[in-house]
């Protein structure tokens, strides 16, 4: 992949990443250059990997990325969700609504997992790792996109500005800490898949999520059920009891 002449750039845009700042910085440089440039909320497989084809993909805080997400699908009446998010809080928004949106939204669009209601383990964290160890990808965190912006110049020869315009800013504490314990609850494999990419860098560990961090998000959630001080009780609206396991959210007797 690495001396072949770059002609396509695929942005996988994960919702709430900067996605759309970053989309209309980087149309005007590539497209000047003669780059064919895509950005779109698509999954992996969307568009087959080429010798001539790089993939960016830009990662954020999974937390932060679901709050921003259900702030800006409240201030946007002609979104889908729009109805539903006016009517009901956050947490209870992320335990009805486990789609490719609100849960795991990174190792969902890095395995191609459109589908709502399909549970996201530790294998396709690690299947998800894999795509970000692929020479052809570029990945970045939002918070350091001028990072992957000077990676993806100098594989495709173009000089490309940084965002000094753009700060990526945590709104996380803006939520009370049940809605940010419930967001970590049900977007546990992308808190740990992030935790792992930001720190310690997937293409310099492989393998390293097939051990220690696995281990480390099962007794998460088991700290999450039972000893975590806003552990969910007995709820007064209807819904019942909550409970996770293994990163799955249940409330009452069935999964939501």
């Amino acid at each position: 992949m690495i001396g072949n002449k770059i002609t396509s750039v695929v942005h996988i845009h994960i919702p709430r990443t900067a996605g759309s700042s970053l989309q209309a910085h980087l149309t005007r440089v590539l497209r000047n250059a003669g780059v064919t440039f895509t950005s779109e909320h698509c999954f992996w497989g969307d568009y087959p990997p080429a010798p001539d084809r790089l993939f960016f993909v830009v990662l954020r805080d999974p937390i932060d990325r679901v709050l921003s997400l259900y702030n800006y699908i409240r201030a946007t009446p002609e979104h889908s969700k729009h109805a539903l998010c006016m009517s009901r809080p956050l947490w209870r928004v992320l335990l009805t609504n486990q789609d490719s949106q609100f849960a795991n939204a990174h190792a969902r669009h890095l395995i191609g997992r459109r589908a709502a209601g399909v549970v996201i383990g530790k294998q396709d964290i690690k299947a998800a790792a894999d795509v970000l160890r692929r020479p052809d990808v570029i990945w970045t965190t939002s918070d350091a996109i001028d990072s992957g912006l000077a990676e993806l110049s100098r594989r495709v020869g173009v000089a490309i500005p940084p965002m000094a315009e753009y700060r990526n800013r945590s709104i996380a504490e803006e939520a009370s800490r049940f809605t940010r314990a419930v967001a970590k609850a049900t977007n546990l494999w992308d808190c740990e898949f992030y935790r792992i990419a930001k720190l310690r860098g997937l293409r310099r560990r492989a393998g390293m999520l097939a051990s220690f961090p696995m281990r480390y998000t099962h007794w998460l959630s088991i700290w999450l059920t039972h000893f975590h001080p806003l552990r969910p009780r007995p709820a007064k609206k209807r819904g019942g009891l909550i409970r996770i396991v293994d990163g799955v959210v249940y409330s009452g007797d069935a999964r939501t």
